[in-house]
């Protein structure tokens, strides 16, 4: 049995919480970085092997791929993409905010659907970033024109605070209530604080569990608004994440949770 980590060594705020959990746990562990796969000490699949991905570019994606095979226990099935999640959010009944698809390809078009979103401002993702990269607010029809291909608009969220709740198959490890810097709308952008005081909405872990298990994913860290209202409104799973601070803010060793429940899967 080996625990088989496929990162960067920049990510190092991660790969030595999984590094730590299996030598706590006596598993052999083995990191594999894109273009230095050939050194790495892997063990064949055949002997047992648990697969985590913590980097989310295009060459460490593939390299997970290639890992994934018979013998192999991993969160989730790497060749299963999900470009929408939203689309499978809302066939599920979770409640996320009004999202527009595909941007309307002239002005009149945008206007109408600006207005279906709720008015001005309305958020702007780009899928596939992290770290509130790609997400933005605009003000302005001129702002909006602007996006980058591929990019969605949903409808702003006036909210108390965001909230990551970090899902290992049907248990929530962890939630943390996250302020955004001053001057930001983003949560998880850099400079977010942490509300230690925040009292857990009802509601809230299971909303982000019924997330999780909608992407056919075992594990993954939500990010779900609290309105000002209380609602809660889903804005999306991410996977794979960081979650070394809520480790380290919420003592819950969940790089130990998850070497573990992968021995039990695999």
């Amino acid at each position: 049995m080996q625990f088989a980590l496929v990162s960067r060594l920049e990510l190092d705020h991660l790969n030595s919480l999984f590094e730590a959990a299996c030598a706590a746990r006596a598993i052999p562990f083995a990191m594999i970085c894109a273009g230095q796969a050939a050194l790495a000490p892997l063990a064949p699949a055949s002997a047992g092997r648990m697969l985590y991905c913590a980097a989310a570019d295009r060459a460490s994606v593939l390299l997970e791929k290639l890992l994934f095979t018979d013998g192999t226990a991993a969160l989730h099935d790497p060749h299963f993409i999900c470009d929408h999640p939203e689309i499978l959010f809302r066939q599920r009944g979770l409640p996320t905010p009004r999202t527009v698809f595909a941007p309307a390809p002239d002005d009149a078009g945008l206007l109408r659907q600006v207005e279906w979103l709720g008015g001005w401002p309305v958020v702007v993702k780009q899928p596939g970033l992290e770290g509130g990269r790609g997400v933005a607010l605009a003000h302005t029809l001129t702002a909006l024109k602007s996006i980058p291909p591929g990019a969605l608009i949903q409808a702003f969220i006036p909210h108390q605070r965001s909230w990551r709740v970090t899902v290992l198959g049907d248990q929530a490890l962890a939630s943390t209530a996250m302020r955004p810097p001053t001057g930001d709308f983003r949560a998880n952008a850099p400079g977010f604080s942490i509300d230690a005081a925040a009292a857990v909405p009802a509601g809230l872990e299971a909303l982000a569990i019924s997330a999780v298990a909608a992407l056919r994913l075992d594990f993954g860290g939500v990010d779900i608004i609290e309105r000002e209202d209380g609602a809660l409104a889903l804005c999306e799973v991410n996977f794979p994440c960081a979650f070394d601070f809520q480790q380290q803010a919420n003592g819950v060793d969940i790089a130990g949770a998850i070497v573990e429940y992968l021995a039990r899967k695999l």
